[in-house]
């Protein structure tokens, strides 16, 4: 049972990493796409694993003519 709660648990920060790779490429191409006079919503989110209480990183997003987009990623250890 422990192997399968290591195993999963490893899944989950595969899955982390993947988003923030992800959440990375959409930063880049949202800042590609934006003008200066466009207007900006900034909304911060937290979010935390259900199963190992372990923090995922704040993510920054901006609402860009009614699209969001991922702008910032902020990691808490750096």
């Amino acid at each position: 049972m422990k192997f399968i709660i290591e195993l999963v648990e490893r899944e989950i920060d595969l899955c982390a990493h993947l988003i923030n790779e992800q959440l990375k490429m959409a930063l880049h191409l949202s800042n590609t796409r934006k003008t200066i006079d466009e207007p900006r919503a900034d909304i911060t989110t937290t979010t935390t694993m259900t199963n190992t209480n372990t923090p995922i990183p704040n993510l920054l997003l901006t609402r860009t003519h009614g699209d969001l987009w991922a702008s910032e990623f902020i990691d808490r250890d750096n």
